[in-house]
C-alpha cells in the first residue's frame, strides 16, 4: 500500500487562536496518510476530503486565493466534498473556474487556520446553467441531502444574515411565501453552520432539508 503524508500547521499571526500565547506559532505536524484515515500522533482521523478554494472570477475587484466572497474563493466549506453540487453565479465571460488547498480532512470552523494540507488530483464534471429560475448573488451547494446557501462577510453575524437572505428567498419561491412568512419558516427548518473563521472574511452556511426545497433550478 501506497503512504502519502499531508501536514496541519499553525501560521503566525494567523488562525482562530493565534493571540493566545498558549498557542505556539509556527507548529507543523506530518500527518501520514495511509488508506481512509490520517495518522495525527498515533491517533486515527477519517479522510473526508475537502476543496478548501473554488470559485469563479469576480464581479469588479481582485481578490487573492485566501480571500471568500460572493464569486466563492477561500470558502473552507466541508461540503465542497466528494459527491456535492456546487452553483456559482458567473460575473464574468467563461466563468474562470479554479480550485485548490485540498485537505484530506478539516473540522468546521478550520480554527487552527489550516486543515489537513495535501496534493490532490480533482475529477470535476462542469455544466452551465442557461436562464436559470434562480439568479444567484452568492455560492448554494446541493449537499445530497440539504441545500446549503454559503456566505461570506467580515464578521460571522453579517456572513449568517447573506446566508439566511438567499435562504429566504429561494424558500419563498418555493411556497409562494412573502419574506415575513419565508423567514418564519426558515426558524423552523433551516440549520446554521459555520465553514470558516480563519480567512480575512469568514464564511457560514444556511442548511435546509431538501423535504422543504426542491431544485431551485
Amino acid at each position: 500500500m501506497t503512504e502519502d503524508r499531508d501536514r496541519v500547521t499553525t501560521i503566525p499571526g494567523f488562525g482562530f487562536l493565534h493571540e493566545d500565547d498558549r498557542i505556539e506559532e509556527p507548529r507543523t505536524r506530518i500527518t501520514p496518510v495511509d488508506g481512509d484515515s490520517i495518522d495525527f500522533r498515533g491517533i486515527d482521523v477519517d479522510i473526508q476530503p475537502v476543496i478548501g478554494t473554488i470559485g469563479v472570477a469576480p464581479a469588479s475587484e481582485s481578490y487573492t486565493t485566501l480571500v471568500p466572497h460572493d464569486h466563492g474563493g477561500n470558502l473552507d466549506t466541508t461540503d465542497v466534498t466528494t459527491g456535492s453540487t456546487i452553483y456559482f453565479p458567473v460575473f464574468q465571460e467563461g466563468a474562470m473556474l479554479a480550485m485548490g488547498d485540498a485537505k484530506a480532512a478539516m473540522a468546521d470552523g478550520e480554527m487552527c487556520g489550516t486543515g489537513a494540507e495535501i496534493s490532490t488530483a480533482v475529477d470535476v464534471t462542469l455544466d452551465v446553467v442557461s436562464d436559470p429560475a434562480v439568479s444567484l448573488e452568492r455560492p448554494l451547494v446541493d449537499a445530497g441531502d440539504a441545500w446549503k446557501t454559503v456566505a461570506s462577510a467580515e464578521t460571522l453575524e453579517d456572513a449568517c444574515e447573506l446566508a439566511h437572505v438567499d435562504l429566504v428567498e429561494l424558500l419563498g419561491r418555493e411556497h409562494g411565501f412573502d419574506a415575513t412568512d419565508a423567514y418564519m419558516f426558515a426558524s423552523l427548518v433551516g440549520g446554521l453552520e459555520i465553514s470558516q473563521v480563519v480567512d480575512p472574511l469568514v464564511t457560514a452556511r444556511n442548511a435546509i432539508p431538501k423535504e422543504y426545497l426542491s431544485n431551485p433550478f
